[in-house]
């Protein structure tokens, strides 16, 4: 895992791709997380980029401890090493820096949610970059090519901890100030619908744009099931990520409060979004029955065991399409004469008509199932489109609630990177972070984000014994979540409806619930 083999050996687009890393530096808002134990090459990896990435900045929690007039370790200033980190990178978004690299070990997902909470807070796109993927790492090689002198047990012991970081969805992240392009297109378009003399639709007006830019993939939910885990270790999955994609968005939406661009996707980019499985849920919206891979019917399905701080994007989408902006930035074609088939057809939320925050995970699930109803309806009746001053619209009144989409004089053709919406996580395995949240105004659920100090409390998911420690980042101990078992354990009288409603009348029953200690 020296520096030369490392740099031959990784494939990240990001490091590679000519036409990945153009568009990247063109984005304007990256965090790139390069992630793996100490002496993996991940600083190797952290220090190409920023050569590659001029107007980037990189900083890690060790490097308070680099300068000559830097404190001893200790826990303390470990600790403040993590808090300081969090607070530069926090800094540097909020100064809008086009590219933000951290080189952490973030073995765990609760180390990474405290960069993944930020991220979402002020709308940078991240792009993960594990190590692991490329490298076998031994502990025995890393005790040897590590620079802060660790042992080979602490190796072994810290290699146990690894965790893949599951994102809430996949999909294509565009350059914001393009999303900020297509809101300020839709508004063009309203306004002219809003002035002719058989305007019938009676669109509202855009009034938060407070959302990140995100062409939905697929919902797969941190991968907290089995088939959505196997989708994303799939090889289209995992050659695709992080690298540069041209979609194409024919139109507009109004469903219900939000406003989106629609997007048609190509059979490649279709595949992306799970292959057969999107045909199957457009074929269970034509029949009425229920998606148990919908948001809500996850949401109740893994609430009681798991959670996430989904914390809501502050970044004013609106703000972003300034006047020196021009609009030609943009590859236009020519427009759609019919629609899509539904499968191939996706989305990225621009903004809302109601003044309520917009929440994605709530969104994403709104626009999927009003899109959805309407694609249907609309290919299945010819008398559902009509013409407005000129402009192609489908639907009735937005006023009703129905679902309504303008299709666009012109295609426009939009740069992208497929990557993951991120938020922070719990999972089955990991520890518990003790600064879990527990209430913050920016969070949906309500919760506190990991930036606002170690305060314990406040918390969904109780322990059912004292918790057992595991050791982080140079021995810093945070408590085993227990009850995240019960999601693995599948005796039928903690699972199954009928087991426990005749051994709750059974009158003399005896459990012996045994395991090691711990």
């Amino acid at each position: 895992t020296d520096d030369i083999d490392v740099l031959d050996v990784v494939d990240f687009p990001c490091l590679v791709d000519e036409e990945t890393m153009e568009f990247l530096r063109s984005h304007g808002r990256v965090l790139f997380l390069s992630r793996g134990p100490p002496g993996s090459g991940k600083g190797t990896v952290a220090s190409r980029l920023h050569e590659l990435y001029p107007e980037s900045r990189l900083y890690w929690s060790d490097k308070m401890f680099l300068s000559p007039a830097a404190p001893a370790r200790t826990k303390e200033t470990l600790a403040e090493s993590h808090v300081l980190c969090r607070q530069k990178i926090a800094e540097y978004m909020k100064k809008n820096v086009p590219v933000i690299i951290n080189r952490n070990t973030n073995m765990t997902v609760w180390e990474v949610s405290q960069f993944l909470q930020i991220a979402a807070t002020y709308g940078y796109t991240v792009i993960i970059l594990d190590i692991d993927r490329n490298l076998i790492l031994d502990p025995q090689v890393l005790a040897i090519t590590n620079s802060k002198g660790l042992d080979q047990q602490y190796m072994k012991n810290r290699m146990k901890q690894w965790e893949h970081v599951y994102p809430f969805a996949t999909g294509w992240s565009p350059r914001p100030r393009d999303a900020a392009l297509l809101l300020r297109r839709y508004k063009e378009l309203a306004a002219d619908l809003a002035n002719s003399s058989n305007n019938y639709v009676g669109l509202k007006p855009v009034q938060n744009t407070q959302v990140f830019p995100f062409c939905l993939a697929r919902v797969c939910w941190f991968c907290w099931e089995e088939g959505n885990r196997n989708y994303w270790h799939s090889e289209q999955v995992k050659k695709a990520y992080g690298s540069k994609d041209t979609i194409s968005v024919f139109g507009y939406a109004v469903l219900g409060d939000l406003v989106a661009a629609v997007v048609d996707l190509t059979d490649v980019q279709a595949a992306l979004t799970g292959g057969g499985e999107r045909a199957v849920k457009w074929n269970s919206g034509r029949n009425g029955a229920k998606d148990e891979r919908s948001p809500n019917s996850a949401c109740s399905k893994f609430s009681k065991v798991l959670e996430f701080d989904e914390m809501r994007c502050v970044i004013n989408l609106d703000a972003l399409a300034t006047p020196d902006v021009d609009d030609e930035e943009l590859e236009e074609t020519s427009a759609y004469s019919e629609l899509p088939p539904p499968s191939r057809v996706s989305f990225i939320i621009l903004g809302s008509t109601s003044s309520e925050p917009i929440t994605y995970s709530q969104a994403v699930h709104s626009c999927f199932s009003s899109l959805c109803d309407g694609l249907l309806s609309w290919r299945d009746s010819p008398d559902a489109q009509s013409r407005i001053g000129g402009v192609a619209v489908y639907g009735s009144s937005s006023g009703s609630g129905c679902p309504v989409l303008i299709l666009d004089e012109k295609t426009v053709k939009l740069d992208v990177v497929f990557t993951g919406y991120y938020q922070a996580h719990t999972t089955r395995m990991s520890a518990r972070c003790p600064t879990w949240s527990t209430g913050h105004k920016d969070a949906a659920c309500g919760r506190r984000p990991f930036w606002g100090g170690p305060q314990l409390g406040g918390s969904a998911t109780h322990y059912t014994k004292a918790p057992r420690a595991v050791m982080g980042d140079r021995g810093a101990a945070c408590p085993v979540d227990s009850t995240q078992l019960l999601d693995r354990m599948d005796a039928p009288c903690l699972k199954d409806e009928k087991t426990q409603s005749f051994l709750r009348t059974h009158g003399r029953l005896l459990f012996l619930v045994r395991g090691p200690t711990g």
